[in-house]
C-alpha cells in the first residue's frame, strides 16, 4: 500500500495546476523533504497523507460556523467512536445486529430514526455480507462511480470535478491494494473477473467512499486472507481514531490477532462443543440462548446501561440538533438540491452519471445487444424473402399487412427479455441505492435513454433489409413496449412475477392491434384495449402510409370464367374487401377502411419463511457409523503449469510454472495472497477453464489425464450453488445416482446419501428445501450441502476444496477441517484452498502449496507437526522468528507479502528455485513421470472411464423428474399457463391461426426465468463435473410455414412446408377445430354485383360457384346479387394444404420428425453444431473435456466450419412465423 499511495500522492501533487498558498493543505503542495512528499520515500509517511486527505474532502465549511461536531451519528452512546466487534454462530444474531426493526427506538445524538431514514441515509452505511456488483464493469469504472456519486460541492482549487474524484477512487483502491485490477472485470459467481478476495475488497472500498460516518460491516472479511483481514480491522480502527467514524463489525472467523483481544470465555460461551462448566457449578451457569438472556435481563451490567443510555436521552433530546446538522449536510450538496436530501450530487447529474454508466454496460458486455441486432436481421430477412417482390394488385393485400404486422411485432417484442436485464442488475442497484448513491428513477431514465440508441439501429436493419421505409413509425411503439416491460420489472418482486403479466399483455397487445381481429369485431367491453394498445396506432401509421392514395389493379373478378365473357362493368367486381362495382381495381384507402381500421382517424395517428434450529441441534457431529468413503491409490501430478490469458494491451500469466502432486491419503493446503491465483489453479488442475491458453502436463500416474478426469474428482466450490426447489436429499440423491459408476446398485447409491447425510450432520434439515440465500438452508447449511453433492458422488481420484470453510463460523469451520482429514486418514486424496485458517485448522493439514502473485510458487512441500517444517524453510532463508504460540499460516503471509504500507519484501520465489526442496520436488515429479509404465488402477473399458458415467435413460430420467418437480413447486409458473391458456382460448375463436401460434411464443417467454436458474448451475457444477450430457436439456427451436399458402411461398421457403414439424402440429390441430363448419360472411366482406338480363342471382352466379365456390346470400333477387366468398371453413382449409381426413397422418409426421430430430442431431459433429447455436459461439471451448483438447481447438473449428452451411440454413429459416420450444429433457 505504501508504494501505491506514494504514486498517487504523486500524480496528485504534479495534477494540482494551483499554485501554493499560505494555509492550504500539504497534500497538493507538499514541503520538499516533508512526511508529505512522496518524492521522499524515507520520510514520506501513507498514512499521515490518507488521513489529510480524507479530511480535506470531509471538511464542511459550515461546520465552523454552527459548531457542529464532525460526526454527528456517534451511536447510542456519548463517547462511542469506536470498533465494536460481534462473533457468534449463524443464526446467534451477529447480523440481526446489524439491523434494527422499526418499533425501536434510536437516538443518533438527537437524530431519531424516522429523521436518519428519510434525510440522513447516506451517513449510515451497512455492507452485506454478500457482494452485489455489476460483474461486467471494471474495477475502476465500480469506484469511478461511486467516487462521482459522492462528490462534493467544493473541489480543490487547481482540479477538475473528474480529476478530483478519479483521485479519491486511486486512493481507496491504493489503500485496500486494488491498482493492480483497475481495467479487470469484476464478475461475479457465472462471470470470471477478479478473485473473490478482491471483490470483496472492492465492495469495503466503495462503501468506503461513500464517507459515512456510521458503518455497519456484516462479515466482510469473508473471503480475504489474514494479512488482508488484519488490515481491514486496522482501517476501521484509523478510521475510528482519526476520521471519528463510528464501525460495528461482525466477524465469523476474525483473524487470529482480533480473537488474542476477546477473553476466551466469551468466544465459547456460544459454543455448545466448547462450553465446560466449572466443576461443582453444572447445574448452576446457564445453557442456553433464553438462560443467558435470562441472566442478563437481571444483571447489574443491564442496569448500569440502562442508566447510561438514560443520561445520553438527557444530553442529546430528539431533535435537538436537526436543523444544524441539515445546515451541515446541504454545505457539501450539489447546488439546488433539496434540503432534505440524502443525496449529493443533482437529479441532473444523477442521471448523467447512471447514463455513463449504461454505455459502458454496452460496451462491456454487448451480449445481449448483439443478440437482439442478429435477431432482428434474421427476422428481416426471413420476412423479406417470405413477401419478395409482391405484385402491385389486389393479390398482395393480406401479405402486406401480415408483413407491416410482423415488423412491427418483432421489433416491438424484441424488448421484452429487458426485464430478465433489470433484474439481473437489481441487486447492484437497491444496494447503491440505500448508499444514497442516486434516486432509483435516475437509474430507471438512464436505462432507458440507453435503449435509444439500440431501438433506432435496430430499426435501421429492418427497415434497410425489408425495404420497408415506413418502419420507422414502429419506434414509437418499441420504446413504449420497452417502458411497459421496464416498469413491470420494476413492479414485481421476481421475474416469474415479472414474466406473467408481460406475457399477459403482449397477448392482448397483439389480438388488439387490429389485424387479426379487426375493431368492428372485438367485443365491446373489451374494445377498450384497442384504443389504449400503442401497437395499434402504430399498425394503423404504417398501413396508411402503405396504402394511402394507390390505386390496385384486381386480379381476381367476381365473376369470371367460361359464360361470364362480355358482361357489363355493374354485374362484376374485384374478390377483396373494399371493390367497387364496375371498378378494374380498388382504392388502398378504401380498403385499410373497411378491411382492417375504421379509416376514420388514419392521418391523426402520429405517435419467506425461514427454518430455524436451535443452535444446540446443528453441531456437527462425528459420524459412528464404519467409514466406507471410496478411495484409491492412484497420484495426481502436474509440471510446469503454466497460464495466460488477454488482457488490456497484451498478454497476463496467471499461473507460472507451478508444480505439485496430490498422493492419496495426504491432505494438501493451497495457500496465497488474495488474488493469487489459487481459485484460479484449481480450475486448471480440474480441466473447468474456458479461455486462455494452458501449457504444461497433468498427469495420473504418469499417463495424461483423459476425458473420464473431470468425473473422477470432486469440486467443492466457494459459490454455494444449488436449486432452489429441490430439497437437501433431493439434491445428494441426484448426484449420485448420475455420477457413480453404473457397475453400483440404485439401492447402494441412496444408502450412500443417507451415509453422507449422516456424516455431514444435515438430518434436521435433509428433507427441507433448499432455498435461495436469505429464505431457506443459511450459509452454513448451504456450504454442508455444497460438500456432499461431491461426496455423493464417490470421486476416486481426489477432491478439490475452494475455500470450504468461507463463511462459516470459527467452531464449523473446524468440523470442516475435521471432516477433510477424516477424509485423508481413509485413503482420499484432498487439495484446498483456504484464505485464513487459524493455528488449530491450519494444523490440520499435511502439505501446503503457497504461491504469490502471479500465480508463482514460494513453498511446496511438508508442513510438519505443528507447521515446524514450513517455518524453519523461511526461517533459514532470514525470515523474521515466528512468535511463540503465534498462528503460522499468518506469520507465513505477513513474511511473504510485506503488510500494506510497509517495504518491499524479498523475491521468495527465487529463492524457492534456488532451494535444495526445490530440487527435491523435482526429482519426485520425474519418478512419477516414470510410473507410466504402471497401469492405471482403473479398467479400461469400466464405464468410470468414460467421458460421462450413467447411461441416456439415466440421465434423461432424472433431469426429467427435476426438472418437473422444479416446475411443479414453482406455483408462480403453474397457475399463470392455465390462465393464459384460458384466455387465449376465449379469444381464439375471432383469430385462431394467428393466436394458437403465438401461444406458443408467450409460455416460451414465461419459461426463461425457469430456465436461467437451471442452465446456471449446469453451466458452473454439472457441465464440468460431467453429471449429464447437455443435450438432455436442449430446447427444440422450430418453425412453421402455416401463416402463408403452401403455393404462394416463394421457391426458396417452399420445401419448409413439409419439412416443419410444426405444420404437422398445427394442421392437425386446427383441422379438428374448424373443418366441416359453415362460413358467414360479415357486412364488410360480402360482395355486390348486378345479374345480367332477366337472371336471378342463383342462375346468374351458380357455374361461378361450382368452379370457385362461395355462396349467393339472396338467390331469388333480380336487382342486386349478395355473394359471399366462402361458404365452408375447408374450402379456406384447402388453401393450406389442411384436410380433416389426414389429421392422425399428421400427428403420427409429428413424432417421425421429432425422432428424426434426435437421430441426427447428437453426432458429435452436429452437438459441437447445435451448441453454437444454443449456447454461442464464447462457449465452444466448453467442449474440452481436458486441458490438452484445448490445444486441438483449430480442429474443432475446422468441423464446425464444415457444417456451417446446415447452420446457416437453419439460422434463415428460424421464427418465420411461431417460435415454438419443446423440452427434450
Amino acid at each position: 500500500m505504501h508504494h501505491d499511495i506514494a504514486n498517487v500522492a504523486g500524480r496528485l501533487s504534479i495534477s494540482s495546476a494551483s499554485a501554493p498558498a499560505e494555509g492550504q493543505s500539504q497534500v497538493f503542495n507538499p514541503t520538499p523533504g516533508g512526511k508529505f512528499d512522496p518524492s521522499s520515500p524515507a520520510a514520506f509517511d501513507a498514512r499521515l497523507w490518507v488521513k489529510e486527505f480524507v479530511q480535506l474532502i470531509d471538511s464542511r465549511p459550515c461546520i465552523r460556523t454552527y459548531s457542529v461536531p464532525r460526526c454527528c451519528l456517534q451511536g447510542a452512546q456519548c463517547l462511542c467512536i469506536c470498533v465494536f466487534v460481534e462473533t457468534g454462530m449463524p443464526l446467534s444474531g451477529e447480523s440481526s445486529g446489524l439491523h434494527v426493526a422499526p418499533e425501536s427506538y434510536i437516538n443518533f445524538r438527537g437524530l431519531d430514526l424516522t429523521n436518519i431514514r428519510s434525510s440522513f441515509r447516506s451517513d449510515v452505511l451497512y455492507n452485506a455480507e454478500l457482494d452485489t456488483h455489476l460483474a461486467h464493469l471494471t474495477v475502476g469504472e465500480t469506484l469511478i462511480f461511486a467516487s462521482c456519486a459522492r462528490s462534493i460541492r467544493h473541489i480543490p482549487q487547481g482540479f477538475t470535478r473528474l480529476q478530483f474524484n478519479t483521485m479519491r477512487r486511486d486512493v481507496m483502491m491504493a489503500i485496500f491494494g486494488l491498482n493492480r485490477t483497475i481495467n479487470t472485470r469484476v464478475g461475479d459467481d457465472i462471470i470470471r473477473g477478479v478473485s473473490g478476495g478482491e471483490r470483496k475488497r472492492v465492495s469495503i472500498a466503495e462503501a468506503s467512499l461513500t464517507g459515512a460516518k456510521f458503518q455497519c460491516w456484516d462479515n466482510s472479511t469473508r473471503g480475504l486472507d489474514s494479512a488482508n483481514a488484519i488490515n481491514f480491522c486496522n482501517n476501521l480502527r484509523l478510521q475510528a481514531d482519526l476520521l471519528d467514524v463510528t464501525s460495528v463489525v461482525t466477524l465469523y472467523q476474525a483473524p487470529q490477532a482480533t480473537y488474542d483481544t476477546i477473553p476466551d470465555f466469551l468466544t465459547s460461551m456460544t459454543s455448545a462443543e466448547e462450553r465446560k462448566a466449572r466443576p461443582g457449578f453444572e447445574d448452576l451457569v446457564p445453557r442456553s440462548p433464553d438462560e443467558f438472556a435470562k441472566r442478563w435481563q437481571s444483571s447489574e451490567q443491564r442496569k448500569s446501561v440502562l442508566l447510561e443510555l438514560a443520561t445520553y436521552e438527557q444530553r442529546h433530546p430528539s431533535g435537538e440538533r436537526m436543523k444544524e446538522y441539515t445546515l451541515s449536510r446541504q454545505a457539501e450538496q450539489a447546488t439546488g438540491q433539496l434540503p432534505k436530501s440524502v443525496y449529493t450530487i443533482s437529479y441532473t447529474q444523477q442521471i448523467h452519471l447512471t447514463l455513463w454508466r449504461a454505455y459502458r454496460r454496452l460496451l462491456t458486455d454487448p451480449g445481449f445487444t448483439i443478440a437482439s441486432l442478429l435477431f432482428n436481421i434474421i427476422m428481416a430477412l426471413i420476412l423479406a424473402s417470405m413477401f419478395y417482390n409482391l405484385n402491385a394488385d389486389t393479390s398482395s393485400f393480406y401479405y402486406r399487412g401480415g408483413f407491416i404486422f410482423f415488423s412491427l411485432l418483432f421489433n416491438a417484442f424484441a424488448s421484452q427479455l429487458e426485464v430478465l436485464t433489470i433484474y439481473a442488475e437489481r441487486p447492484a442497484v437497491e444496494k447503491q441505492n440505500r448508499y444514497a448513491f442516486y434516486h432509483q428513477s435516475a437509474q430507471a431514465i438512464a436505462s432507458y435513454l440507453a435503449v435509444l440508441l439500440i431501438c433506432p439501429i435496430r430499426l435501421s436493419i429492418c427497415s434497410y433489409s425489408t425495404s420497408l421505409s415506413t418502419s420507422w413509425p414502429t419506434l414509437g411503439g418499441s420504446l413504449v413496449q420497452s417502458a411497459m416491460f421496464r416498469t413491470l420489472a420494476c413492479l414485481t418482486g421476481t421475474p416469474d412475477q415479472a414474466m406473467i403479466p408481460s406475457a399477459v399483455s403482449s397477448l392482448g397487445l397483439m389480438i388488439y392491434t387490429g389485424f387479426t381481429t379487426p375493431l368492428e369485431y372485438m367485443p365491446g367491453w373489451s374494445r377498450w384495449m384497442a384504443y389504449i394498445n400503442p401497437l395499434a396506432y402504430g399498425f394503423e401509421a404504417l398501413m396508411a402510409n402503405e396504402f394511402h392514395n394507390r390505386d390496385f389493379p384486381c386480379v381476381s373478378i367476381v365473376p369470371s370464367g367460361q359464360g361470364y365473357a362480355n358482361l357489363p362493368p355493374v354485374s362484376q367486381t374485384c374478390s377483396v374487401v373494399g371493390s367497387e362495382a364496375g371498378l378494374a381495381f380498388v382504392n388502398g384507402d378504401n380498403y385499410i377502411g373497411k378491411s382492417l381500421i375504421t379509416g376514420t382517424h388514419i392521418h391523426g395517428d402520429t405517435e419467506n419463511q425461514v427454518q430455524r434450529y436451535p443452535v444446540e441441534d446443528r453441531k456437527m457431529e462425528p459420524s459412528n457409523q464404519p467409514n466406507n468413503i471410496v478411495t484409491g491409490k492412484d497420484i495426481f501430478h502436474w509440471h510446469d503449469l503454466c497460464y495466460d490469458i488477454k488482457i488490456k494491451g497484451g498478454t497476463g500469466r496467471l499461473l507460472d510454472h507451478v508444480d505439485g502432486w496430490v498422493n492419496p491419503g495426504v491432505s494438501t493446503i493451497l495457500m496465497g495472497v488474495s488474488g493469487a491465483g489459487k481459485t484460479t489453479l484449481l480450475d486448471v488442475l480440474a480441466t473447468r477453464v474456458t479461455t486462455g491458453i494452458v501449457t504444461g502436463d497433468t498427469m495420473v500416474n504418469g499417463n495424461p489425464t483423459t476425458s473420464s478426469f473431470q468425473h473422477k474428482v470432486g469440486y467443492v466450490q466457494q459459490q454455494d450453488l444449488h436449486l432452489s426447489t429441490m430439497t437437501v436429499r433431493e439434491a445428494l440423491q441426484f448426484s449420485a445416482i448420475l455420477r457413480q459408476s453404473t457397475a453400483i446398485p440404485k439401492l447402494e447409491k441412496l444408502k450412500y446419501v443417507e451415509h453422507v447425510i449422516d456424516i455431514l450432520g444435515m438430518q434436521e434439515y435433509s428433507d427441507a428445501v433448499i432455498g435461495v440465500p436469505g429464505e431457506g438452508l443459511n450459509v452454513e447449511q448451504r456450504k454442508r450441502l455444497t460438500i456432499g453433492v461431491e461426496l455423493a458422488a464417490r470421486p476416486q481420484l481426489l477432491i478439490f476444496f475452494d475455500e470450504p470453510t468461507s463463511g462459516l463460523d470459527s467452531q464449523t469451520s473446524w468440523a470442516i477441517s475435521e471432516l477433510i482429514k477424516k477424509l485423508a486418514s481413509n485413503g482420499q486424496a484432498v487439495l484446498c484452498t483456504i484464505h485464513q485458517p487459524s493455528a488449530v485448522l491450519f494444523d490440520r493439514f499435511d502439505r501446503l502449496l503457497l504461491i504469490a502473485h502471479g500465480g508463482r510458487t514460494v513453498y511446496f512441500g511438508d508442513l510438519g507437526k505443528g507447521a515446524s517444517t514450513l517455518i524453519n524453510y523461511f526461517e533459514k532463508h532470514n525470515a523474521p522468528k515466528c512468535p511463540a504460540g503465534g498462528n503460522p499460516a499468518e506469520w507465513m503471509s505477513e513474511v511473504i507479502q510485506s503488510p500494506p504500507g510497509g517495504p518491499e519484501g524479498k523475491d521468495w520465489h527465487q529463492i524457492w528455485l534456488d532451494s535444495p526442496e526445490y530440487q527435491t520436488v523435482q526429482a519426485e515429479l520425474r519418478r512419477l513421470r516414470s510410473l507410466s509404465t504402471i497401469e492405471v488402477t482403473t479398467i479400461k473399458d469400466d464405464p468410470q472411464n468414460q467421458e460421462f458415467v450413467s447411461t441416456f435413460w439415466t440421465q434423461f430420467s432424472e433431469v426429467l423428474q427435476r426438472t418437473w418437480k422444479h416446475l411443479w413447486r414453482s406455483p408462480i409458473y403453474i397457475w399463470p399457463k392455465t390462465i393464459l391458456i384460458i384466455l387465449t382460448d376465449y379469444k381464439t375463436n375471432r383469430g385462431l391461426f394467428f393466436m394458437l401460434l403465438v401461444l406458443f411464443i408467450n409460455i416460451n417467454e414465461q419459461l426463461m426465468p425457469m430456465f436461467l436458474p437451471q442452465r446456471a448451475l449446469y453451466e458452473a457444477r454439472e457441465r464440468p463435473s460431467k453429471t449429464y450430457r447437455w443435450t438432455r436439456r436442449q430446447c427444440a427451436k422450430e418453425e412453421n410455414s402455416v401463416g402463408v399458402p403452401p403455393g404462394d411461398l416463394p421457391k426458396f421457403w417452399s420445401f419448409m412446408h413439409r419439412v416443419s414439424p410444426a405444420t404437422y402440429l398445427v394442421g392437425g390441430l386446427i383441422s379438428s377445430a374448424v373443418a366441416n363448419s359453415d362460413v358467414k360472411c360479415a357486412a364488410r366482406e360480402i360482395l355486390h354485383m348486378a345479374p345480367v338480363g332477366n337472371l336471378i342471382c342463383k342462375e346468374f352466379l351458380t357455374p361461378y360457384i361450382e368452379a370457385a365456390g362461395g355462396a349467393v346470400l339472396n338467390p331469388a333477387s333480380r336487382d342486386i346479387c349478395e355473394y359471399c366468398p366462402l361458404a365452408s371453413t375447408n374450402e379456406f382449409l384447402n388453401r393450406f394444404q389442411i384436410s380433416y381426413d389426414t389429421r392422425w397422418r399428421d400427428f403420427g409426421l409429428l413424432w417421425v420428425r421429432f425422432w428424426a430430430a434426435k437421430k441426427t442431431r447428437w453426432t458429435p459433429e452436429t452437438r459441437e453444431a447445435t451448441r453454437v447455436s444454443c449456447y454461442g459461439k464464447q462457449q465452444l471451448d466448453h467442449n474440452n473435456n481436458n486441458r490438452q483438447d484445448s490445444f486441438q481447438r483449430a480442429d474443432v473449428i475446422h468441423k464446425i466450419g464444415k457444417i456451417r452451411p446446415r447452420i446457416k440454413r437453419d439460422l434463415q429459416s428460424d421464427r418465420i412465423f411461431v417460435h415454438v420450444s419443446m423440452d427434450l429433457g
